[in-house]
């Protein structure tokens, strides 16, 4: 499972800022109540090199993907495809599903 960083913006004076800060400062963790659930949260203190390589890491991918989107696009035709899949479906020779296996 891939982690994803979640940016939380608090101002330095709230509880949420200080519980962080003190959670960073002992190596402790933060408890979080909602409702009938209880999170554990592990903090650490992420300095501006670490930001910075988080930020650069998102926007290479975010790249990665616009250029990737619509690649497929005029090396295939879409419409002929469909049309096959669905003949290939409606055949009375198709073998049956087995969903015991």
């Amino acid at each position: 499972m891939a982690t994803e960083h979640v940016p939380i913006e608090t101002y330095p004076e709230r509880d949420v800022a200080l519980a962080f800060r003190h959670a960073v400062q002992t190596g402790g963790r933060v408890r979080v109540s909602a409702g009938d659930v209880e999170y554990e949260l592990e903090v650490h203190l992420v300095t501006e090199t670490e930001a910075d390589a988080e930020a650069e890491r998102i926007a290479r991918g975010k790249a990665a993907i616009r250029r990737a989107t619509g690649a497929w696009k005029g090396r295939m035709d879409f419409d002929a495809f469909l049309e096959e899949l669905y003949e290939r479906r409606s055949r009375v020779d198709r073998p049956e599903v087995d969903l015991n296996r």
